[in-house]
């Protein structure tokens, strides 16, 4: 089966706040149905990722361990394989997994890239992760591999932030998500 990468926004795509306005540790849940349209991109060969900004580490609002939990709570109860996310304003970004023995958090810093979005480079961190994985393509190779149609990539997110990281790379799809929670599906008849 073909693989594909599909990046999805957390905060106001995947997950809302249960009180206030923050997610905040277990201060989340998952928008109504989200499980199941992941599940249906899985079963079809996407590999589902989350890229997320996560600017309130950096202004005070919540903890760096607060936001770490955050992550990985929103990653086991969506199904997500990674989280990438950027706690500050784009130097760096993590990756973190679901899997509460895989205590790693991988960081990336790059000096060419910005890390939070608008910034494609969580973004680009994420397909160069997907095209080693899946197709053992070097990191030169995997923007390469993408626009030369060899896998698909599309980004979901609420945000015009979202669509403008996801516009910045040459063969990236975006949708907005309202309509993928809504089990918009388009893409899929011809892209998978």
């Amino acid at each position: 089966m073909r693989r594909n990468l599909l990046m999805l926004d957390l905060d106001g795509t995947v997950r809302r706040p249960i009180e206030g306005e923050w997610c905040k540790g277990e201060n989340q849940q998952l928008f109504p149905g989200v499980r199941q349209v992941i599940d249906y991109w899985k079963r079809r060969g996407w590999v589902v990722v989350g890229v997320t900004n996560q600017g309130g580490v950096h202004y005070g609002n919540k903890s760096y361990k607060e936001c770490v939990m955050e992550q990985r709570i929103t990653a086991r109860c969506a199904g997500l394989k990674y989280v990438y996310f950027c706690p500050n304003l784009g130097e760096y970004c993590n990756r973190i997994s679901p899997v509460l023995w895989q205590r790693n958090i991988d960081m990336y810093a790059r000096p060419a890239f910005t890390y939070r979005k608008p910034g494609e480079g969580m973004l680009i961190e994420a397909i160069t992760w997907f095209a080693d994985e899946y197709y053992s393509a070097s990191p030169y190779a995997a923007q390469a591999m993408l626009s030369a149609n060899i896998f698909k990539c599309i980004m979901v997110g609420d945000r015009p932030e979202d669509k403008e990281a996801a516009n910045r790379i040459k063969g990236c799809g975006f949708i907005d998500a309202a309509l993928w929670r809504n089990g918009w599906t388009i893409p899929l008849e011809g892209l998978a």
